[in-house]
């Protein structure tokens, strides 16, 4: 089966064709639980993604493998909460940084835990507890590799599934049960899933 390799540069660390990419990334510490090595998620991207959405003041944004922060601190800049999860402490540290340079810190929060072990369902309970009168949006990105959003698949259908718009950067979750919800963006670098 043949992948579609549009828009991917052959030359890049990540390239999603698994041949090649085994033999980039076999130094890669995959034992401590890290599901895919870091690459920045573009800027533009960010912006994409999080305009797609819809994200803004009263929402909260969850950033599996949140890397330097970039998504966050997108997301902060609209108003929304981030929260961020990378095993990753020097990158975690960055992200904070950048935060509070650009006067968003608040809004932002960062954890070195396990993605595929976050309680996304919890997250998103509790803050739409919090809301009042109109139910505020929660998102979920992902970028990561393939092989890491497969352990992913059946807890992203049930995220969908309560309300909870999940976005991947670059590849897409192939899970059953997410195919007639997923929509790429024109080649621009992401897939969103929703009701």
């Amino acid at each position: 089966e043949e992948e579609d390799n549009e828009g991917i540069d052959p030359d890049d660390e990540l390239y999603a064709v698994k041949p090649r990419r085994a033999r980039k990334m076999f130094a890669y510490d995959w034992a401590s639980g890290y599901v895919s090595p870091f690459k920045p998620t573009p800027e533009d991207v960010a912006e994409r993604m999080l305009e797609r959405a819809a994200v803004g003041k009263k929402d909260l944004v969850i950033d599996l493998g949140s890397g330097d922060g970039v998504i966050l601190l997108a997301a902060a800049l609209r108003g929304a909460k981030a929260v961020g999860y990378d095993l990753d402490e020097e990158l975690n540290r960055k992200a904070r940084s950048r935060a509070e340079e650009k006067g968003v810190g608040d809004l932002i929060s960062v954890s070195a835990e396990d993605i595929l072990e976050v309680d996304v369902l919890s997250l998103a309970s509790e803050h739409w507890s919090q809301d009042e009168g109109e139910k505020s949006k929660v998102c979920v990105v992902l970028f990561i590799l393939p092989e890491g959003l497969v352990k992913l698949e059946a807890k992203a259908a049930s995220w969908v599934g309560a309300g909870i718009t999940v976005m991947t950067v670059r590849w897409k979750l192939e899970g059953s049960e997410l195919q007639g919800l997923a929509r790429n963006d024109g080649g621009e670098g992401f897939w969103h899933y929703c009701k």
